[in-house]
């Protein structure tokens, strides 16, 4: 059970927090560790720093990859100059390894919905330094089986969060996937195309017209599904 402190003033605020943290200890989502009386409510400093997390000023300015120290400006990868994806921009916040793999794992297949809190909060520390222009914030959607099977879809827990934050308007279930797809892994860049072609849809149109639209989802691969969504998307915004 985590409780966020409760804002108040002077002396009584600390006693408080101090009561709270007492009778709720909080304790380290990824490690287990007691997180105590620091700022911290949901990963411990030790967690927090083992993180690689993506420096924004070394990434190719379309997928956001991290191209490393010694690249800036906008140099694209190798991937985005031969076969440009439909999206206009990614930004990632972190490698998927070590305890951001762990975390984004355990919300995903342990059910740890908890962890939809820090996720969003990372993502949106990372969309507020890039200073988008955002008016719609969309999940990726999963097929109604793998939504089943699971229970509940993470990106959407990830977009609630960071819609919540940004105060931006979410929208849910007007992006649909309309069919099950096979899985990507170990497909090529063509056969992973074809695999999602028509694989989505949209229910209600005019919600995105004209609109700028972050989509969210917990990994990003390759880039081919958040590219097909894109060019659905791109497609009616246009219209």
């Amino acid at each position: 059970m985590v409780i966020k402190h409760i804002n108040m003033t002077g002396p009584i605020s600390s006693l408080f927090n101090i009561l709270l943290d007492i009778i709720y200890p909080r304790y380290c989502l990824e490690c287990g560790k007691n997180l105590g009386s620091t700022k911290h409510f949901y990963l411990c400093a030790e967690c927090i720093s083992e993180i690689t997390f993506v420096n924004q000023s070394n990434t190719c300015p379309v997928c956001g990859i991290d191209l490393g120290p010694y690249t800036g400006g906008n140099i694209l990868c190798r991937d985005c100059a031969i076969n440009k994806p439909r999206f206009d921009k990614a930004l990632a916040v972190a490698r998927y390894e070590g305890v951001m793999r762990n975390i984004i794992l355990k919300l995903k297949y342990q059910k740890d919905k908890p962890l939809a809190v820090p996720l969003s909060q990372l993502i949106t520390k990372t969309i507020a330094g890039s200073k988008e222009n955002i008016d719609l914030v969309m999940p990726t959607p999963l097929y109604r089986t793998k939504l089943k099977e699971r229970g509940f879809n993470q990106s959407q827990l990830l977009a609630d969060g960071v819609a919540n934050i940004l105060k931006i308007k979410l929208s849910v279930d007007n992006l649909t996937k309309t069919r099950e797809t096979q899985d990507q892994a170990g497909l090529d860049g063509l056969a992973r195309r074809e695999n999602l072609k028509n694989a989505f849809s949209v229910s209600r149109p005019d919600e995105i017209k004209g609109k700028n639209i972050l989509l969210i989802d917990d990994v990003l691969t390759t880039g081919t599904t958040v590219s097909e969504i894109s060019r659905v998307l791109k497609k009616i915004r246009r219209e």
